[in-house]
C-alpha cells in the first residue's frame, strides 16, 4: 500500500478512535504539499476531516495520468468561467450521475458519444429546437414540468427532443 494512502487510513482510524489532532503539514508528502499548496498558510484552520478531504483528493490526483489532469484543469477552466447558476447545475447533474447504477451510467455514457459523434451542424439543429421548446414548457404547470423533467433525464438531447415533440 502508498505512504500516502496509510498516512490518510491511520489519521482516519485515530480520527475515528475520538483523537483529537490535526494533520501537522510538515507529516505530508512532497507531493501532496505541492498539490495542496494553496492551503499551506491556512492548513492549521482546517478541521481534521476536511484535511483528510484533501490529502485524499491530493492523492488521487498524483495518481493520475497527465493527459487526464489536464483535462481536469481544462474542466476547472470551464467551471470557473461559468455564472453561479450553471456551477450549481452542473454540481446537480454531477451528483445525480453518482447516484447512477453502473449500467445507466454505461448507457448515458454511451448516448454521450452517440451525440458527440453527430455533425455540428445536426447538433447546432437540435439545441435549438430544444431552446424553441423552452417556451412551450413555460406555460405548462410546475407539476407537468417536473414530470417531463423527471422523465426525459436520461435521455440524449436528440431523444428528449423526440420525446417532447410527442408529449408537448
Amino acid at each position: 500500500m502508498k505512504k500516502p494512502v496509510m498516512k490518510a487510513i491511520l489519521l482516519a482510524s485515530l480520527l475515528c478512535a475520538g483523537q483529537a489532532f490535526a494533520v501537522e503539514w510538515n507529516s505530508l508528502t512532497r507531493g501532496q504539499q505541492k498539490a495542496l499548496q494553496k492551503y499551506e498558510f491556512s492548513w492549521q484552520d482546517i478541521s481534521e476531516p476536511e484535511q483528510l478531504k484533501l490529502i485524499k483528493r491530493a492523492d488521487r490526483w498524483l495518481e493520475l495520468p497527465p493527459e487526464r489532469k489536464e483535462q481536469a484543469k481544462e474542466r476547472m477552466g470551464k467551471l470557473r468561467e461559468m455564472s453561479p447558476e450553471e456551477r450549481e447545475q452542473v454540481k446537480k447533474r454531477v451528483k445525480r450521475f453518482v447516484n447512477l447504477s453502473p449500467e445507466q451510467k454505461r448507457a448515458l455514457k454511451e448516448k454521450a458519444q452517440a451525440y458527440k459523434a453527430l455533425p455540428e451542424e445536426e447538433k447546432n439543429q437540435i439545441r435549438s429546437e430544444l431552446r424553441a421548446m423552452k417556451d412551450k414548457l413555460k406555460a405548462l404547470s410546475p407539476e407537468q414540468r417536473k414530470v417531463l423533467r423527471e422523465a426525459t433525464k436520461d435521455m440524449s438531447p436528440q431523444e428528449k427532443l423526440a420525446y417532447l415533440k410527442q408529449n408537448v
